[in-house]
């Protein structure tokens, strides 16, 4: 319909491999579309195929036909299909904004480090990585 959202954090920091890509942290959000991320904070990262997680978020990615941050399989989901199925959940969704979107862009600028500071922290697969 021709409608433009945005969501963007001032920042953007995801756990390492071992703590399977949490969403740790999120900066201070501007936007127009609400701050559906918030709620995501502390999840993992649930692939498509990602089956067991005790709490019923794994199969989200399945269900919902894309890879992503879920708390309870809803509030958003920008990894899907681009045409949101209400009778089968699957496709980009972001709670706040209701209309069906046709496109989602995910666009991430790494946070270059501060003068003195080692560069290689960001590289470690142990560590977190800021954006």
């Amino acid at each position: 319909n021709g409608r433009y959202g945005y969501a963007r954090y001032s920042q953007f920091v995801v756990a390492g491999e071992a703590d399977r890509y949490k969403l740790t942290t999120l900066g201070s959000y501007t936007g127009t579309i609400g701050s559906q991320l918030v709620i995501s904070r502390n999840e993992p990262f649930y692939a498509r195929d990602d089956v067991n997680s005790g709490d019923g978020s794994a199969s989200c990615g399945w269900n919902h036909g894309g890879g992503w941050w879920y708390y309870e399989c809803r509030h958003s989901m920008l990894n899907g299909p681009f045409k949101r199925n209400d009778s089968t959940r699957k496709g980009i969704f972001w709670k706040e904004f209701a209309d069906a979107a046709t496109y989602s862009r995910m666009m991430i600028r790494r946070k270059v480090p501060s003068r003195g500071s080692n560069r290689d922290d960001s590289l470690n697969k142990d560590s977190s990585y800021y954006w």
